[in-house]
């Protein structure tokens, strides 16, 4: 979450001195980085999402639960990305 606001404030005071270029390149690296970092979330929970939830917890009915459910929402952080940034922008 951090990832995105803060190049934000940058861009606010970009804004306020209108200088829209800086302004686009910085929202650009940001949302350039924080959907690489999603996608490689994405991918390591739908690679090994049981051996994720073993970090947690030794239970194996939560861990095979949990698992599939993981796999699954796991899908979802490249668009909960792109959606909390463009919250974040506007």
């Amino acid at each position: 979450m951090e990832l995105i606001q803060v190049p934000q404030f940058y861009s606010a005071q970009y804004w306020g001195v209108r200088d829209v270029p800086q302004v686009r390149k910085i929202n650009q690296a940001s949302l350039m980085l924080s959907t690489a970092i999603s996608v490689a979330f994405m991918l390591v929970a739908m690679v090994f999402p049981y051996v994720i939830l073993e970090l947690f917890t030794h239970d194996t009915a939560v861990i095979q639960a949990g698992g599939d459910y993981l796999r699954v929402a796991a899908l979802t952080s490249c668009h909960y990305c792109m959606e909390f940034f463009i919250r974040v922008v506007l």
